[in-house]
This record gives structure tokens, sequence and C-alpha cells, in this order.
């Protein structure tokens, strides 16, 4: 298993892991940088390379992880292709679908897979 920190090791938020193994490759997190000034384009601060490999296929991302609903984590969610899932908690979730609808940050057209912890 591989782990790579592609942004929020050396800031703080931006949050964007990827986590591979032989078999599957998630994503945690795909967060906007806590520097970013909304009203800016989006596009100047997407982690490249990561973001061009994944759209233009030469990487395979199976699914996106959220940890929390902060911006510096789901902030970048909607320039995913909408192919790629991603789960969440309930709670998360219903933050999501609330910045989406009543801010005027949108996070798109993500396909929200809930998960809940077993006990």
């Amino acid at each position: 298993m591989n782990v790579i920190i592609h942004r929020g090791a050396r800031e703080v938020g931006g949050s964007c892991i990827e986590i591979n193994s032989s078999t599957t490759t998630p994503l945690c997190d795909f967060g906007l940088p806590l520097s970013f000034e909304f009203g800016k384009d989006m596009d100047a601060v997407l982690p490249e390379p990561l973001y061009t490999d994944i759209t233009s296929s030469r990487k395979k991302i199976d699914a996106v992880l959220l940890s929390h609903a902060h911006l510096d984590h789901i902030g970048l969610m909607g320039k995913l292709p909408s192919h790629i899932p991603v789960y969440m908690g309930t709670a998360t979730s219903r933050q999501v679908q609330f910045i989406d609808r009543f801010t005027a940050h949108k996070i798109g057209h993500i396909q929200i897979a809930a998960w809940r912890l077993i006990k």
C-alpha cells in the first residue's frame, strides 16, 4: 500500500490524500486550500499533476472518502469526474447537501454514497 499526500502536508487545508493498493485507489478528501479567495479561478488551486492525470484517465480513482464537510476537505469535489463515487457519513452528507443548496459554493454533481460505522 502507498499513501501519497498531494496536498495538506505543508499547509493547513486543501487536503488531498491518495491511498493505493494493488486492487484499489481511493482519495481521502479533495479540498480547497485555506488561502483560496472566493471569486478567483478554482482551476488554479487544483492539485496537479493529480487532477490532470485523473481527468485524462492516466490515473483511475475508484472512490473518494470524505473525512468531514469543511471546504478545505470537500471544496473541489465538484471538479472530479461524476462517475467517481463519494463516500461519507450521514451527517457529512447532510452538510454537503446544505452547502450545495444554500451557499454560493456549489459542490455539484457528486454521487453521494453514505456509509456508517458498524459497532
